[in-house]
Protein backbone atom coordinates (compact mmCIF):
# COMPACT_ATOMS: atom_id res chain seq x y z
CA UNK A 1 0.00 0.00 0.00
CA UNK A 2 1.49 3.29 -0.73
CA UNK A 3 2.18 5.82 1.87
CA UNK A 4 0.20 9.56 1.39
CA UNK A 5 2.79 11.98 0.49
CA UNK A 6 3.94 13.83 3.65
CA UNK A 7 3.05 17.40 3.72
CA UNK A 8 5.65 19.95 3.94
CA UNK A 9 4.97 22.87 6.90
CA UNK A 10 4.86 26.32 5.30
CA UNK A 11 7.12 28.42 7.20
CA UNK A 12 5.43 31.89 8.68
CA UNK A 13 7.24 34.96 7.02
CA UNK A 14 9.20 35.98 9.45
CA UNK A 15 10.56 32.57 10.13
CA UNK A 16 11.47 32.81 6.60
CA UNK A 17 12.81 36.72 6.52
CA UNK A 18 15.05 36.47 9.47
CA UNK A 19 17.38 39.28 8.76
CA UNK A 20 14.59 41.78 7.99
CA UNK A 21 12.19 40.56 11.20
CA UNK A 22 15.27 42.06 13.46
CA UNK A 23 15.98 45.53 11.24
CA UNK A 24 12.21 45.90 12.42
CA UNK A 25 12.26 45.07 15.84
CA UNK A 26 14.96 47.34 15.97
CA UNK A 27 12.94 49.92 14.04
CA UNK A 28 10.37 49.99 16.25
CA UNK A 29 12.50 49.70 19.49
CA UNK A 30 14.20 53.11 18.62
CA UNK A 31 10.96 54.57 18.08
CA UNK A 32 9.32 53.68 21.01
CA UNK A 33 12.74 54.86 22.47
CA UNK A 34 12.77 58.08 21.34
CA UNK A 35 8.90 58.29 21.43
CA UNK A 36 8.72 57.75 25.22
CA UNK A 37 12.16 58.58 26.41
CA UNK A 38 12.55 62.15 24.27
CA UNK A 39 9.77 63.61 25.66
CA UNK A 40 10.92 63.11 29.26
CA UNK A 41 14.17 64.15 28.88
CA UNK A 42 12.49 67.49 27.41
CA UNK A 43 10.14 67.63 30.30
CA UNK A 44 12.92 66.99 32.31
CA UNK A 45 14.53 69.80 30.76
CA UNK A 46 11.98 72.31 30.90
CA UNK A 47 11.36 71.55 34.67
CA UNK A 48 14.81 71.80 35.07
CA UNK A 49 16.25 74.69 33.52
CA UNK A 50 15.85 78.17 34.95
CA UNK A 51 15.38 81.43 33.67
CA UNK A 52 19.22 83.15 33.22
CA UNK A 53 19.77 86.00 36.00
CA UNK A 54 21.24 89.18 34.45
CA UNK A 55 24.16 89.73 37.18
CA UNK A 56 24.58 92.75 35.35
CA UNK A 57 20.85 94.28 35.89
CA UNK A 58 21.08 93.47 39.56
CA UNK A 59 24.23 95.04 39.82
CA UNK A 60 22.63 98.25 38.15
CA UNK A 61 19.80 98.00 39.94
CA UNK A 62 22.49 97.92 43.48
CA UNK A 63 24.16 100.74 42.11
CA UNK A 64 20.97 102.96 41.69
CA UNK A 65 19.85 102.09 44.90
CA UNK A 66 23.06 102.84 46.58
CA UNK A 67 23.18 106.48 44.68
CA UNK A 68 19.72 107.33 45.98
CA UNK A 69 20.51 106.26 49.68
CA UNK A 70 24.15 108.18 49.17
CA UNK A 71 22.53 111.19 47.81
CA UNK A 72 23.75 114.30 49.88
CA UNK A 73 20.28 115.38 51.88
CA UNK A 74 19.63 119.16 50.79
CA UNK A 75 21.39 121.82 53.46
CA UNK A 76 18.65 122.43 55.74
CA UNK A 77 20.19 126.30 56.65
CA UNK A 78 19.93 127.01 52.85
CA UNK A 79 19.14 130.59 52.77
CA UNK A 80 15.26 131.10 52.13
CA UNK A 81 13.60 133.88 50.14
CA UNK A 82 13.79 137.57 51.48
CA UNK A 83 10.37 138.24 53.03
CA UNK A 84 8.84 140.75 51.23
CA UNK A 85 7.15 142.58 54.64
CA UNK A 86 9.98 142.45 55.96
CA UNK A 87 11.17 146.32 57.34
CA UNK A 88 13.63 147.76 54.72
CA UNK A 89 13.69 150.79 56.62
CA UNK A 90 13.62 152.49 60.68
CA UNK A 91 12.83 155.85 62.30
CA UNK A 92 15.22 158.51 60.37
CA UNK A 93 15.14 156.69 57.46
CA UNK A 94 13.96 158.01 54.17
CA UNK A 95 11.94 155.89 51.72
CA UNK A 96 10.48 156.19 48.12
CA UNK A 97 7.06 155.55 47.28
CA UNK A 98 7.04 156.65 43.77
CA UNK A 99 5.81 159.93 43.80
CA UNK A 100 6.92 160.78 47.10
CA UNK A 101 10.02 160.89 49.95
CA UNK A 102 8.59 159.84 52.99
CA UNK A 103 10.47 160.23 56.55
CA UNK A 104 9.29 158.67 59.80
CA UNK A 105 10.39 160.84 62.58
CA UNK A 106 9.08 159.37 65.76
CA UNK A 107 5.85 157.40 67.05
CA UNK A 108 4.36 158.40 70.07
CA UNK A 109 1.81 155.27 71.55
CA UNK A 110 -0.38 155.57 74.42
CA UNK A 111 -1.84 159.07 73.95
CA UNK A 112 -4.62 159.36 75.81
CA UNK A 113 -6.58 162.14 73.65
CA UNK A 114 -6.24 164.91 70.98
CA UNK A 115 -7.46 168.19 70.18
CA UNK A 116 -7.96 171.07 72.03
CA UNK A 117 -9.47 171.99 75.20
CA UNK A 118 -13.15 172.17 73.39
CA UNK A 119 -12.80 170.07 70.47
CA UNK A 120 -11.01 166.75 71.40
CA UNK A 121 -11.63 163.01 70.95
CA UNK A 122 -10.24 160.41 73.05
CA UNK A 123 -9.62 156.57 71.61
CA UNK A 124 -11.42 153.28 71.71
CA UNK A 125 -7.99 152.28 72.72
CA UNK A 126 -5.17 154.10 72.41
CA UNK A 127 -3.98 157.06 69.98
CA UNK A 128 -0.63 156.54 68.44
CA UNK A 129 0.71 159.61 66.68
CA UNK A 130 3.97 158.68 63.50
CA UNK A 131 5.50 161.79 62.74
CA UNK A 132 6.28 162.38 58.98
CA UNK A 133 7.59 164.53 56.25
CA UNK A 134 6.38 163.85 52.91
CA UNK A 135 8.66 165.30 50.18
CA UNK A 136 6.87 164.96 46.66
CA UNK A 137 9.40 164.01 43.92
CA UNK A 138 7.20 163.91 40.88
CA UNK A 139 6.46 166.94 38.32
CA UNK A 140 2.86 167.52 39.34
CA UNK A 141 0.98 168.23 42.39
CA UNK A 142 -0.16 165.28 44.61
CA UNK A 143 -1.89 163.86 47.23
CA UNK A 144 -0.12 162.23 50.17
CA UNK A 145 -3.50 160.32 51.69
CA UNK A 146 -3.23 159.03 55.29
CA UNK A 147 -5.91 156.65 55.17
CA UNK A 148 -3.79 154.97 52.42
CA UNK A 149 -1.35 154.19 55.27
CA UNK A 150 -1.66 151.56 57.68
CA UNK A 151 0.27 150.93 60.91
CA UNK A 152 1.26 147.11 62.03
CA UNK A 153 0.91 145.60 65.37
CA UNK A 154 2.97 143.16 67.22
CA UNK A 155 0.43 140.89 66.27
CA UNK A 156 0.60 141.61 62.63
CA UNK A 157 -2.66 143.43 62.97
CA UNK A 158 -3.30 146.08 60.35
CA UNK A 159 -4.52 149.39 61.52
CA UNK A 160 -6.11 151.91 59.33
CA UNK A 161 -5.58 155.37 60.13
CA UNK A 162 -8.24 157.38 62.67
CA UNK A 163 -10.84 159.57 61.91
CA UNK A 164 -10.28 161.40 65.01
CA UNK A 165 -7.57 163.36 62.93
CA UNK A 166 -9.29 166.20 62.18
CA UNK A 167 -8.59 166.84 66.10
CA UNK A 168 -5.21 167.38 65.31
CA UNK A 169 -3.42 170.52 65.22
CA UNK A 170 -0.60 169.04 62.80
CA UNK A 171 -1.41 168.51 59.43
CA UNK A 172 -3.02 165.91 58.26
CA UNK A 173 -2.59 165.50 54.73
CA UNK A 174 -5.95 164.91 53.63
CA UNK A 175 -7.02 168.04 52.41
CA UNK A 176 -4.40 169.57 50.63
CA UNK A 177 -1.98 168.17 47.27
CA UNK A 178 1.83 168.88 47.52
CA UNK A 179 3.54 170.63 45.18
CA UNK A 180 6.51 168.90 43.16
CA UNK A 181 9.56 169.96 45.37
CA UNK A 182 7.66 170.60 47.98
CA UNK A 183 7.75 169.07 51.15
CA UNK A 184 5.60 169.14 54.61
CA UNK A 185 5.62 167.84 57.93
CA UNK A 186 2.12 165.79 59.35
CA UNK A 187 1.22 163.55 61.55
CA UNK A 188 -0.30 160.22 60.67
CA UNK A 189 -3.13 158.93 63.74
CA UNK A 190 -4.07 155.64 64.68
CA UNK A 191 -6.66 154.15 67.07
CA UNK A 192 -5.28 150.81 68.42
CA UNK A 193 -5.72 148.63 71.32
CA UNK A 194 -4.78 149.89 74.59
CA UNK A 195 -2.63 146.62 75.01
CA UNK A 196 -1.00 146.42 71.10
CA UNK A 197 2.15 147.95 70.34
CA UNK A 198 2.98 149.30 67.29
CA UNK A 199 5.79 147.80 65.06
CA UNK A 200 5.63 149.27 62.05
CA UNK A 201 4.56 151.14 59.35
CA UNK A 202 3.83 149.96 55.79
CA UNK A 203 3.55 153.37 53.55
CA UNK A 204 1.50 152.81 49.86
CA UNK A 205 3.37 152.82 46.94
CA UNK A 206 1.69 155.15 44.25
CA UNK A 207 2.84 152.21 41.41
CA UNK A 208 0.20 149.64 40.33
CA UNK A 209 0.58 146.68 42.38
CA UNK A 210 3.31 147.78 43.95
CA UNK A 211 4.08 146.25 47.16
CA UNK A 212 3.88 148.83 50.42
CA UNK A 213 7.07 150.46 51.82
CA UNK A 214 7.84 148.98 54.98
CA UNK A 215 9.14 150.78 57.90
CA UNK A 216 9.90 150.24 61.70
CA UNK A 217 8.85 152.21 64.23
CA UNK A 218 11.07 149.51 66.95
Amino acid sequence: MASAPTVEKQKSWFARHKILTALLVLVVIGFLATAFGGGDDSAAETRTTAPAVDAGADDGAAEAENAVEEEPAEDEAAEEPADESAPSAGIGSTVNTGNFDVTVHGVEASVAAVGSEYLNAEPSGQFVLVRVTVLNTSNEAEYFFDSDQVLVDEQGRKHSTSSDSIYLDDNTFSFEKINPGVSMDGVLLFDIPADASPVALELDSDEFFGDPIVVSLN
